[in-house]
C-alpha cells in the first residue's frame, strides 16, 4: 500500500506504472518520503480513532487508505463535519460489493482539491448511498479476503477481552480488554483463533473464529469460563458468544 499511497498524496494517477510517473513528474517525488510520512501518520490515526480500524491487517482492501492519503495531504486538519462524512465514505466503500478498485482510485484521487467540503461531497458521490443489505458471512474464513476482514472488524468492535485469568480465580467482569493492534503486531494471523478445532463445513466459517491470543483452538478456555461463571459471563459477549452458543 505504501508506494500507491505516496503517489496518491501527490495527486497522481496510481493506476499508471510508477516508472512512467517518476519519469514525467520527477519534481513531485523529491521530498515525497518525509512529507508522505506525516500524511500517512494522519491517515493511520484517522482509521484507528474515527474509522474504528485498529490495524491495517484488518482493512478489507487498500483503496480507502490510498485515497485518504490524498485527502490528508491536501487537508491535514479536516473539520469535524468532514471527518464524520469521511467515516461515512469509508464504510460505504467497505460495504460496496460491486466497487471497481481501479476506477474508484482514479476518480477519488482526482476528486480532492483545495475545497474541503466539495472534495468530501465528491467522494461520497462515488460510492453507493443505499443502506447495505444484511451482511452474509462467507462460507470459508480467509484472513486476506474482504468479507472475512469485515467479520474481524466486527469482532474488534466488540472490545474483546482476554481469555486468560492471571490467578485462576473468577474474574469475568475484570479481565483486561485485548489490545487488538498490538496483538496483531505480535501474533499476526495466529490471533484469529478457531473456537472448535478441525476444518471443513461450519468449522471453516468466520463464525468459528475469535480474536484471542493462544495456541490451538479456544474451546477449552471458553469452557473454563462457562463452567466457572456461567453461560452469561460478561466476557463471552465480547466474543459474540451468547447463552445458546455457550
Amino acid at each position: 500500500m505504501l508506494l500507491p499511497a505516496l503517489v496518491a498524496s501527490r495527486g497522481l494517477d496510481v493506476t499508471r506504472p510508477f516508472g512512467e510517473l517518476a519519469h514525467e513528474h520527477p519534481a513531485e517525488f523529491e521530498h515525497v518520503i518525509p512529507e508522505g510520512a506525516a500524511v500517512l501518520r494522519r491517515v493511520l490515526g484517522f482509521l484507528r480513532t474515527r474509522g474504528e480500524i485498529p490495524h491495517l491487517r484488518l482493512l478489507p482492501f487498500a483503496t480507502p487508505f490510498i485515497v485518504l492519503s490524498r485527502f490528508f495531504a491536501v487537508h491535514p486538519d479536516p473539520g469535524p463535519r468532514s471527518e464524520v462524512l469521511l467515516v461515512r465514505w469509508l464504510w460505504r466503500c467497505l460495504h460496496s460489493a460491486n466497487i471497481d478498485d481501479r476506477t474508484l482510485r482514479r476518480r477519488a484521487i482526482s476528486s480532492v482539491d483545495t475545497d474541503e467540503e466539495a472534495s468530501v461531497q465528491r467522494l461520497l458521490e462515488l460510492v453507493d448511498r443505499e443502506r447495505p443489505t444484511r451482511f452474509v458471512l462467507p462460507e470459508t474464513f480467509d484472513s486476506r479476503a474482504r468479507a472475512s476482514r469485515l467479520t474481524l472488524l466486527a469482532a474488534a468492535a466488540q472490545k474483546p477481552r482476554i481469555l486468560g485469568v492471571a490467578d485462576g480465580t473468577s474474574a469475568s467482569g475484570r479481565t483486561e480488554p485485548l489490545d487488538v493492534a498490538a496483538a496483531i503486531e505480535e501474533h499476526d494471523k495466529d490471533l484469529f483463533r478457531r473456537v472448535f478445532p478441525g476444518s471443513g463445513g461450519v468449522t471453516s466459517s468466520p463464525a468459528n473464529r475469535i480474536l484471542s491470543v493462544g495456541s490451538g483452538s479456544a474451546r477449552e478456555e471458553l469452557v473454563e469460563w462457562i463452567t466457572r461463571d456461567g453461560a452469561d459471563a460478561p466476557l463471552l459477549s465480547t466474543h459474540f458468544i451468547d447463552g445458546d452458543a455457550a
